[in-house]
């Protein structure tokens, strides 16, 4: 049996993903940005931690010679006979600003984390999965539609699922699945640093947030059964089909009046 890669494990989905993961009895790397960032995850996969223990590597996926360091250290483990089974590209930000207002660099990073990263771990993936293997990419909700006052963060996930929809039918012929796991609002450290506490959509409760442990244990197990759409939650389901009963720009309109600062 091979490993499961999760990129962005030290918190939030990464880090549920890491032990539903754990539980089932993967072998795991986890790549977070500094070493220190990996010991909450490590602790709480440890109770089912019976095998061999996870590989921690370091990369700031923003960077691309550090993108291009991490691939060089999985080659290495390639090379020394430890290959993926499973890829989760969970790594990834938000930032909540019209484009106007946006710090120049903050978008950078966003669309080398977001994109970049995602695109060439997942060239990696494509290249050393073998057959059964699965490359689940870590989408959103925010796919489905524009997103006035998080524009560039809503295109970099529209990228992610048109992307990894591709990638569906170019892998299904070598019996590699991808899954395209899209939450709606989750509670984790995301809005946290996205700032979105101050929209309507956060601080009047429009939207309740999912727990995310429980959006993670629904992907999860729609990736193990190689599953494309791992979308948790009825009315997250349900948003992702409304942009195509009222039109785009009404459902940009929405998302702009529910993203607007209360």
């Amino acid at each position: 049996m091979g490993y499961t890669l999760i990129t962005g494990s030290s918190r939030g989905i990464g880090a549920d993903w890491a032990v539903e993961a754990a539980k089932a009895g993967q072998e795991l790397v986890l790549v977070v940005r500094r070493e220190a960032d990996a010991v909450a995850t490590l602790e709480r996969i440890q109770p089912w931690a019976s095998g061999a223990q996870p590989v921690v590597l370091t990369a700031d996926l923003g960077q691309p010679e550090s993108l291009a360091a991490l691939i060089h250290q999985l080659d290495t483990l390639h090379m020394a006979g430890k290959s993926p089974d499973r890829v989760v590209n969970n790594a990834g930000f938000g930032d909540y600003a019209a484009l106007h207002q946006a710090d120049p660099a903050v978008l950078r990073n966003m669309v080398e984390v977001n994109v970049q990263a995602l695109m060439h771990l997942s060239h990696w993936a494509a290249n050393r999965l073998e057959s059964g293997g699965r490359l689940i990419n870590v989408a959103s909700t925010a796919a489905f539609q524009a997103g006035p006052g998080m524009a560039a963060y809503y295109a970099s996930k529209a990228f992610v699922l048109s992307f990894s929809e591709a990638l569906a039918t170019e892998l299904k012929p070598r019996n590699i699945s991808v899954t395209a796991v899209c939450p709606g609002p989750t509670r984790t450290a995301f809005f946290d640093r996205a700032g979105l506490e101050k929209s309507r959509l956060v601080s009047q409760g429009l939207m309740p947030l999912m727990d995310a442990p429980t959006a993670v244990r629904y992907a999860f197990q729609r990736a193990e059964k190689r599953k494309f759409y791992a979308i948790p939650g009825f009315m997250n389901r349900l948003g992702t089909v409304l942009p195509r009963l009222t039109g785009r720009r009404f459902a940009a309109a929405t998302v702009g009046w529910l993203q607007r600062p209360h």
